[in-house]
């Protein structure tokens, strides 16, 4: 398991104890990246991206393919937090039909053709199949519907993405059988993507951003804003104009100067750093309290090398996939109410979450003796205290919301849709969509040996 071993016993009360388990911070792995924090504080960027999770990566890459002087801060490892720790999928949009929300629909499909086409070597197609057991909205009539209007709305997907279809429980026995009675009688089939090693495209990302010129610093946790002379004595924030950031280099433990005419703050629930908020609080963020999210990783197999979506007991959706040998579940989201900035779950919701899949899908026989990891990380919430995720991304910027001239905050919801979101946030920060260099293409694959991840 990530983080803290699962070793809980009973509690006086018979039962299991409430251990916390929190999250494996990151890979041993630093990236494409070459560290040179002098020559960092004597240049002056067009930009200073502060947060490495996938917004932060996806926005210095695509400014950096547009030709911009780029510096990404990450007071840790690049995606080494929430980003490390997600289901892996890259969405399409299926979900949104059901409350007709075509324009997510459609920007969803364009991100996930966006990660499929640059990213072939890492990312894949993924048919996904959901039970119907002919009760509620579960009936195959109304997936046949579905299916083709997702077909319609997403038409300039790639095609081999649009092979939705209802086929018949008696199509899929090995599927069927690992339901529950009464057991489907069909399975709605779309696709969607997949990646299953996160760290690589990640490690992908920032090779590629810092080829077209980005400069990338583990380990530099951004502070405080650097604000021009003339306004740095003014009274409020939003009479400001940002020069730069002041940071502590985490490998020295000194106070570095970085100078900007701009800054991006991606820094996920710590968004907000600037307004002077303890750097060591979950809840600084005005864009999106945090809640706390969780998937497991079972030794295990699912037939047809496919990915199950489930339903639990209370009727909260279940999502699976495997490759070699290893079954992903989840996502689980609580709600998260301290001010901690370590996201954690206690081995009682752990417990939870297995009986809820044992449940599901009977069939896999899942036990928490056959549990390999706890995946833990934050999730923007809906509300404060809420488990349930936000919907929609959010972004801050201009006196309106307190923030100096040169600064945008942006709180992303969805991984596969992170370069669609950077892209909208470089544009509030320039003025106008950056235009991407022709020689700005993604530099030639690189190999790694098989089986290393």
């Amino acid at each position: 398991m990530s983080g803290v071993q699962d070793r809980r016993g009973t509690g006086a009360d018979g039962h299991p104890a409430r251990e916390r388990i929190v999250p494996k911070h990151g890979a041993t792995q630093e990236g494409p990246t070459t560290r040179d924090v002098a020559a960092a504080s004597g240049t002056t960027y067009d930009l200073i991206v502060v947060g490495g999770g996938i917004h932060g990566i996806c926005a210095t890459l695509e400014a950096a393919r547009a030709g911009c002087k780029v510096l990404l801060l990450e007071r840790g490892t690049p995606a080494g937090e929430t980003s490390a720790n997600s289901l892996q999928i890259l969405h399409g949009g299926f979900r949104y039909l059901q409350d007709l929300d075509v324009g997510r629909l459609r920007e969803s499909v364009r991100a996930r053709s966006w990660w499929l086409g640059h990213f072939p070597d890492l990312c894949e197609p993924l048919e996904c199949l959901l039970p119907l057991d002919g009760r509620g909205v579960r009936r195959p009539p109304l997936f046949r519907l579905a299916l083709a209007a997702y077909g319609l709305f997403a038409r300039d997907a790639d095609p081999a993405l649009l092979r939705g279809e209802v086929v018949s429980a008696a199509q899929r026995p090995q599927l069927a059988e690992l339901f529950p009675e009464p057991r489907p009688r069909a399975f709605a089939v779309w696709f969607d993507g997949l990646f299953p090693q996160p760290r690589r495209l990640a490690d992908e990302l920032l090779r590629w951003a810092t080829a077209a010129g980005a400069v990338v610093l583990p380990r530099m946790e951004a502070r405080t804003l650097l604000l021009d002379r003339d306004s740095a004595s003014n009274a409020t924030l939003s009479a400001s104009t940002v020069v730069g950031v002041r940071a502590r280099d985490h490998e020295t433990d000194r106070e570095v100067e970085l100078r900007a005419s701009r800054v991006l703050d991606t820094a996920g629930p710590w968004n907000g750093w600037w307004r002077g908020t303890s750097a060591d609080s979950a809840s600084t963020s005005r864009l999106h309290p945090p809640s706390v999210a969780f998937n497991l990783l079972f030794r295990g197999q699912l037939p047809d090398s496919c990915a199950l979506a489930a339903r639990a007991p209370d009727g909260m959706n279940l999502f699976l996939w495997e490759r070699d040998g290893c079954i992903h579940a989840g996502t689980r989201h609580l709600p998260w109410t301290t001010a901690v900035n370590v996201p954690s779950v206690t081995s009682a919701d752990v417990a939870s979450l297995v009986d809820d899949l044992r449940c599901a899908v009977p069939g896999l026989g899942l036990a928490e003796s056959n549990l390999v990891e706890v995946q833990v990380g934050f999730l923007p919430a809906r509300a404060p205290g809420a488990a349930e995720m936000a919907r929609r991304d959010r972004f801050e910027a201009g006196p309106a919301a307190g923030a100096p001239r040169g600064l945008v905050s942006v709180s992303g919801v969805k991984y596969t849709t992170a370069p669609v979101v950077a892209r909208q946030a470089l544009a509030m920060l320039f003025g106008a969509p950056l235009s991407i260099r022709s020689d700005a293409a993604r530099p030639a694959i690189s190999r790694v040996p098989a089986g290393e991840r």
